[in-house]
């Protein structure tokens, strides 16, 4: 091989985030390599439970927030990949769900939160009268009110595999070292050389989450600046998620909003041996980021019997999952109001965070919005080999009796 490789856009980060944009440069004329240190799908994205938010947690005060609407058109465009209505074309990915169920405890004020909400949420919001509830619900023992949400649920893991078996050969495992990537501002290239590929970019793009500031204090020369001010700042906010597997019935709810926060987030799943999986985020999933394994499953017990005194739970196995999530940084470490897209200290480089899941097409649209047009080169051939995906958190789970 003569030189580098010749890249319009060079991504670092196997992600949602990469892979979705991925698709679209590509898509769109672009030459592009998506380059990842480990798996597919390997960090945030694995561990997300795969919800497509249409923002109606973030009304439940009745009022529209930033992120309500622009999330409100997602569940949409998820669908429409998978139907083939819209690209990236998710055909083979599966919909483990295509709702959910707010589920609020009877009390005055689970009474009033709907009505306040439902004015907001008027498309994606639908009470559920409880002669229509769904089986696996009502036998659980559940008493209060149910809402419907009209938002799909996909297996995280087959949509990487679906983005990632489309465009392997745009693929290839190595991480880009900081050390190695330097700028050639006579040529306009990022010059990287990783796991003995060299490339030569017009763009660089970070969707690497954790790994993000690292490439965003590169400055021209290569050498890391003094301070981190005003270089793409990130945050990292945890959570302490819980897994239960056994006998378990198909849910998929947030249940006591009551506050306008869900106590637990609750999605199902199966590992790759049958066995049907809760996997639980939500409050239980914040407020156990400093509880030990037991102690936080102990408290997932408690509240499973409080909310579902008639879910038998013996025989149920649990085991807990530590993860960060890697965001823009916001002034008061709150979530982000939707994707952010910051410059990096380089020229020509983009930091990207789609902040959720369902925000991946959005962040891919606005990354694009950024680039200059593609050079019309042909793509060059990757030597190596493309990452594989991921395993699931519930394959990859230390199991203990609940009780």
């Amino acid at each position: 091989m003569n030189g580098p490789l010749q890249l319009d856009v060079a991504i670092a980060g196997g992600g949602i985030a990469g892979l979705w944009l991925l698709d679209a440069l590509v898509r769109a004329g672009y030459t592009a390599a998506l380059f990842e240190a480990d798996t597919l799908g390997g960090g945030q994205t694995i561990h997300s439970q795969g919800i497509i938010h249409s923002g109606a947690k973030y009304a439940l005060g009745g009022k529209k927030t930033r992120n309500q609407q622009l999330l409100e058109r997602m569940p949409g465009h998820w669908l429409g990949a998978r139907d083939g209505h819209n690209p990236p074309d998710l055909s083979s990915a599966r919909l483990a769900s295509t709702e959910q169920y707010l589920a609020f405890p009877r009390s005055l004020l689970s009474l009033v939160i709907p009505i306040a909400a439902r004015a907001v949420l008027a498309k994606s919001f639908s009470p559920v009268d409880r002669g229509r509830w769904p089986d696996a619900i009502r036998e659980t023992g559940f008493r209060g009110t149910l809402v419907r949400l009209a938002e799909p649920v996909f297996d995280v893991p087959s949509v990487v595999a679906a983005l990632g078996g489309q465009h392997a050969a745009h693929i290839r495992q190595g991480a880009i070292d900081t050390g190695k990537c330097t700028y050639d501002p006579a040529a306009q290239r990022h010059l990287i050389t990783l796991d003995g590929i060299q490339v030569a970019a017009r763009w660089l793009v970070a969707t690497s989450g954790g790994g993000n500031p690292d490439l965003a204090r590169l400055t021209e020369a290569g050498e890391e600046p003094d301070t981190d001010a005003n270089v793409a700042p990130a945050q990292e906010r945890p959570l302490h998620m819980v897994l239960l597997k056994g006998n378990l019935p198909a849910l998929f709810m947030h249940t006591d909003v009551s506050s306008g926060r869900p106590a637990l987030t609750i999605s199902s799943h199966a590992t790759a041996t049958g066995d049907p999986v809760w996997y639980l985020g939500g409050e239980i999933a914040e407020a156990g980021v400093g509880k030990t394994p037991a102690d936080l499953l102990a408290e997932v017990r408690r509240q499973l019997t409080k909310y579902f005194p008639a879910l038998p739970l013996d025989g149920v196995m649990g085991a807990t999952v530590r993860i960060s999530r890697h965001e823009s940084a916001t002034p008061d470490q709150r979530i982000p109001d939707g994707p952010v897209i910051r410059k990096g200290g380089r020229p020509n480089t983009l930091v990207a965070w789609p902040t959720k899941l369902a925000y991946a097409p959005m962040l891919a649209d606005a990354v694009l919005d950024h680039l200059d047009g593609p050079s019309g080169s042909a793509a060059p051939p990757l030597p190596g080999a493309p990452p594989p995906v991921a395993d699931a958190p519930w394959d990859m789970a230390d199991w203990r009796p609940l009780s």
